[in-house]
């Protein structure tokens, strides 16, 4: 794979279609899929370097935060296909869909300034992850109850930094299990 890695993913060779995501009525409720005939596997351990990764096995694919305009999305790839959640229609897809194109032909051409990272990452469930909270359910950072925090946090939909009860052991055991 020399030059440009993403030709396969010009307009003209790619199957782009919009699919019902579950719902937070506020941001929208589709999945993007773009289908395609290429691999994008060797882009993994250069993504995994690099961003904000949620889930990542070398064999498998990765999960990590994307932003366009200010907005975050959550991208999954795997060897022939990328998703990115949410959008709330096809022109916001289009738009994020350019842009992350433009990111991941990007990194490709940074490849030999990025150490790949081949270590996998497998997000911890809400309930291990409340295990280690302080179960004040103060509200502070900003959701209803600590498990609801915990369930946040497994998802990548919230930062550890905003529980201020959290002691020093407890945050850095979260942060093995979260990064």
């Amino acid at each position: 794979m020399d030059g440009k890695f993403l030709p396969f993913l010009k307009d003209e060779n790619i199957s782009f279609h919009l699919e019902q995501a579950y719902c937070y009525p506020a941001k929208g409720c589709y999945k993007a899929v773009i289908n395609f005939e290429g691999d994008l596997s060797p882009l993994f351990p250069l993504l995994r370097a690099i961003s904000k990764t949620l889930y990542f096995d070398p064999q498998e694919g990765i999960i990590f935060k994307f932003q366009h305009n200010g907005k975050d999305y959550k991208v999954s790839l795997s060897k022939r296909e990328i998703s990115f959640t949410l959008v709330s229609d096809k022109d916001e897809a289009y738009e994020v869909w350019e842009g992350l194109r433009n990111f991941l032909e990007e990194v490709w051409q940074r490849r030999a300034e990025i150490e790949p990272s081949y270590k996998p990452v497998q997000r911890p469930s809400a309930i291990e992850i409340y295990k280690f909270l302080p179960k004040t359910n103060c509200k502070e950072c900003g959701f209803m109850s600590c498990l609801a925090f915990a369930g946040a946090l497994s998802t990548g939909d919230a930062e550890l930094e905003t529980c201020s009860f959290l002691n020093d052991e407890a945050k850095k055991s979260l942060i093995e299990k979260l990064f």
